[in-house]
C-alpha cells in the first residue's frame, strides 16, 4: 500500500521535491500528510496520474492530488503554482467527506472521481470531456455529472472520459477524432454517449486506452480495439481507423489479463505474466531491446509470473468487503513532451 515515485518532475506532479527522480522512491511526504490530515495509516488503492498532475486514493477513502492545477486538473480551484507536497481534497470538497470515494482518474488536464453517490469532475473540457456540455472551457473545481442512472466505473483519458452504468453499457465522451470513443463516428460529444458496442462491460477486466486508440478487454467475449491503428499500436490486422469496437488480432494461445495504450504502441499482460508489445518504439517503449517497431504483438522475454489478479468493475455494494482488501498490479504508461515511458 505504499506509493514509490520515479520520472518527471517538472510540475511537481510526483508530489515528491522538486526534482526528478530517476529510482522508484518512496513518496515520504505524501505519508507524512496522510498522518497530518487524520488517515489511520498511509496504504493506498490507487495513484492515476495525468500531465503533470497525480491523484492519490488511500485506502480510507481520502484523496490527495499534487501537480498542476492550472486548469482545474485537480479540482482545487486555479492555481498559479504547482502544488507540492499533496493536499487533500477533502479539505477543500465537503461533498467527498460525505461519500465515500471508489475510484478516482486523471485524463490530460482533468480528472474523475467516483463516489458511492455522484460522479464529479474537474478541469480541462475543451472537447467537453467531462461529459457536462461545451462550455466552460475549463471546470477549476469539482462539478456533479447528470446521468440517468448509477455510474459504476470510470476512465479519464487524454481527452476524452468512459463510465460504465451498473447495467454494464459503456459510455463515452470528449474528443473522437480517429474514432476512439467507439460510437460509430467521428464526432467530439460533450455529454456520454453509447458506444456501438454490443458486449456488457461488466464483463470485461479492463478499459485501456492511450492518446489515440482504446483496448477493452472482455471476460470470455474477446478483446476489442476501437480508434487509431495506423502504426499499429493495438497490434496487428487493418490499420484502418475503427469508429466502433472492432476484434483484436493477438498471439495464439493467451489470454489478456491487463493493457497499457502509449502514443502509438500498446503493452498487453498474459494470463501468464508474460508482456507483449505493438507499435513504434522510438524511445524503446515496447520493451524490446531497441526502437525498432514492431506490427504485431511480440513477446518481450519479460515475465512477472502468473497473473491471476484481475481488475474488476467496483460497485457501492463491494466497497467494503472489496476495495479495501484487495491488491493491484499491472502495466501504465505516461507521456509528457518528450515521449513515452512505461511503469510496471
Amino acid at each position: 500500500g505504499r506509493v514509490f515515485v520515479t520520472g518527471r518532475n517538472n510540475g511537481r506532479q510526483l508530489g515528491h521535491g522538486t526534482s526528478h527522480v530517476y529510482t522508484p522512491t518512496q513518496n515520504t511526504a505524501l505519508a507524512s500528510e496522510c498522518v497530518v490530515a487524520g488517515a489511520a495509516s498511509a496504504t493506498f488503492n490507487q495513484t492515476p496520474y495525468g500531465e503533470a498532475a497525480t491523484l492519490f486514493l488511500t485506502a480510507q477513502g481520502e484523496v490527495f492530488g499534487a501537480g498542476k492545477s492550472n486548469l482545474g486538473q485537480l479540482g482545487l480551484g486555479y492555481q498559479a503554482s504547482s502544488i507540492n507536497p499533496p493536499v487533500s481534497l477533502q479539505a477543500t470538497h465537503n461533498i467527498l467527506d460525505a461519500e465515500f470515494v471508489l475510484q478516482i482518474s486523471l485524463g490530460g488536464d482533468f480528472c474523475a472521481i467516483l463516489t458511492s453517490s455522484n460522479l464529479y469532475v474537474a478541469g480541462r473540457n475543451d472537447f467537453g470531456q467531462l461529459g457536462r456540455g461545451s462550455t466552460p472551457v475549463s471546470n477549476y473545481t469539482l462539478e456533479s455529472v447528470s446521468f440517468g442512472s448509477t455510474i459504476s466505473y470510470v476512465k479519464a483519458a487524454t481527452g476524452w472520459t468512459y463510465l460504465a452504468d451498473s447495467s454494464g453499457a459503456l459510455y463515452g465522451t470528449g474528443s473522437n477524432t480517429s474514432g476512439v470513443l467507439g460510437i460509430g463516428n467521428f464526432t467530439h460529444q460533450t455529454t456520454f454517449t453509447a458506444l456501438n458496442f454490443g458486449y456488457n462491460v461488466l464483463d470485461t477486466w479492463a478499459v485501456a486506452t492511450g492518446s489515440s486508440a482504446t483496448i477493452i478487454l472482455s471476460n470470455g467475449n474477446g478483446d476489442f480495439r476501437s480508434g487509431a491503428n495506423g502504426e499499429n499500436q493495438v497490434g496487428g490486422g487493418s490499420t484502418s481507423n475503427s469508429t466502433s469496437p472492432a476484434a483484436m488480432t493477438l498471439p495464439g494461445g493467451v489470454t489478456v489479463t491487463q493493457a497499457a495504450v502509449m502514443s502509438n504502441s500498446s503493452i498487453i499482460m498474459t494470463s501468464a505474466g508474460t508482456l507483449y508489445s505493438s507499435g513504434d518504439s522510438v524511445y524503446g517503449e515496447l520493451a524490446l531491446g531497441g526502437t525498432t517497431s514492431v506490427t504485431s504483438y511480440t513477446s518481450t522475454g519479460f515475465s512477472v509470473g502468473t497473473n491471476t489478479l484481475q481488475p474488476k468493475i467496483i460497485t457501492p455494494a463491494m466497497v467494503e468487503t472489496t476495495l479495501k482488501q484487495t491488491s493491484f498490479f499491472g502495466i501504465s504508461w505516461a507521456s509528457y513532451e518528450l515521449g513515452d515511458a512505461n511503469l510496471l
